[in-house]
């Protein structure tokens, strides 16, 4: 028998069940758990299974083989309006990728008030440390500021006048020196995943004594597609992928964080479901585009191209996806190859890393991790492909969208 939400007991936060359910949530026996790494160290402690739960109820009943066949404009446009609705004041955390800017679009092109956008990025300490260039290495991410994200925001502020920008200078006092549950805020615990989440805190905080009706909405990335028996397309949630960002929580210090997942929601489901029925539909209709997928995603097919020039198979994959899913998302745009490891020293940060003065703020946040992931159980570790030990990732269950049919009819 399943249970139900409420036959459990918060254990790590304030907040109710409900307020956090919908970003996915953890179960070990009776307790539910908000945070990833206080689930794996209470199953630690108590030898029991851990179960990651993402809107369950909302997708186990949903009929995911038949779809709407609505445009996804439109139902952008519907998810857009619900948010606008249910909210007084919205923001979104916007990173000038195909995610962030299709909900961006959804609004500025139906007319839709969004109230402000909010962008991390370490301006003050990656000045000086590298030189813009459009090599795609996952190290360059850099330049995604000079040639994407820089051009997106300089638009925004011309053309929508009436979206205020905040752009949350990261990582600019390292002075603050990291603290023994920053760790919990951010779950992949590079330096300065942390650093972002405190930094983006801060000035929610602010917002949220200015407008406690309020709601930041973020992406959770396309569809994570696999296949079943290597025939049947199939979504499934990995909650790496999922709970990239921080969740909704009651914060000690008397505030609400409140995040809204624009794509992923329990009220509107269908939303993921139309998507992912849009990309069968085009590899049904496109078989050699199946070879564009991974092998361990697809079943071990056998399909997957060698890496065709300086992108591989994996970010090929992707952004045929964002082609699909998101029609306003210009191909051109500059975009660095998605990191492979963002645990410890995070690709993407590469420039600040390989600096030796940055040992000096490392100290502190290296012998918090280490301490953290002592207590663990090993059976809830694994390596990174650079050695760095870290906690394993949970899967939903596959929902079954429908048949790999290529030259048949669907």
């Amino acid at each position: 028998m399943t249970k139900l939400p409420g036959m459990y007991k918060v254990y790590d936060t304030a907040a109710p069940l409900a307020h956090f359910a919908k970003n996915g949530f953890y179960t070990v026996g009776e307790h539910a758990f908000s945070a990833k790494l206080t689930a794996v160290q209470y199953a630690s402690r108590t030898n029991e299974p851990i179960k990651w739960n993402f809107l369950d109820d909302a997708y186990v009943s949903m009929n995911w083989r038949t779809p709407l066949r609505t445009p996804l404009r439109e139902l952008y446009r519907i998810r857009a309006q619900q948010l606008r609705d249910k909210y007084d004041y919205l923001i979104l955390f916007y990173s000038g990728g195909g995610d962030s800017h299709n909900v961006l679009q959804s609004f500025i092109k139906n007319n839709i008030k969004l109230d402000e956008i909010i962008v991390t990025w370490p301006v003050t300490q990656s000045q000086g440390k590298y030189t813009p260039s459009t090599d795609v290495s996952s190290t360059n991410f850099v330049s995604e500021w000079d040639f994407s994200l820089k051009p997106k925001l300089e638009w925004i502020k011309t053309n929508c006048p009436d979206i205020k920008i905040t752009i949350v200078d990261i990582m600019a006092n390292l002075d603050d020196e990291d603290r023994e549950d920053t760790m919990i805020i951010q779950p992949k615990y590079s330096y300065a995943a942390i650093r972002r989440s405190r930094d983006q805190d801060a000035i929610l905080k602010q917002r949220y004594e200015q407008h406690p009706n309020l709601a930041v909405i973020t992406g959770t990335g396309p569809p994570d597609l696999v296949t079943v028996n290597s025939q049947w397309l199939a979504v499934q949630f990995n909650d790496e992928i999922i709970n990239s960002v921080t969740k909704s929580d009651y914060l000690h210090d008397g505030w609400i964080r409140n995040i809204e997942f624009f794509y992923c929601t329990p009220d509107f489901p269908e939303l993921l479901r139309e998507q992912s029925h849009v990309i069968l539909d085009y590899l049904n209709a496109n078989p050699k585009a199946i070879g564009i997928f991974e092998n361990h995603l697809l079943g071990g097919m056998k399909t997957s191209p060698k890496p065709v020039g300086p992108i591989p198979p994996g970010e090929q994959e992707r952004r045929l996806i964002k082609s699909l899913i998101y029609p306003d998302w210009d191909l051109n745009t500059f975009q660095a190859i998605k990191a492979s490891d963002v645990y410890n020293k995070s690709e993407i940060f590469h420039w600040f890393y390989k600096n030796a003065e940055s040992e000096n703020y490392l100290q502190a946040w290296r012998s918090n991790i280490q301490s953290q992931l002592a207590i663990i159980n090993p059976n809830l570790l694994s390596k990174t492909a650079s050695g760095v030990s870290r906690i394993i990732s949970f899967h939903s269950q596959h929902y079954i969208i429908g048949k790999l049919t290529p030259n048949e009819n669907i």
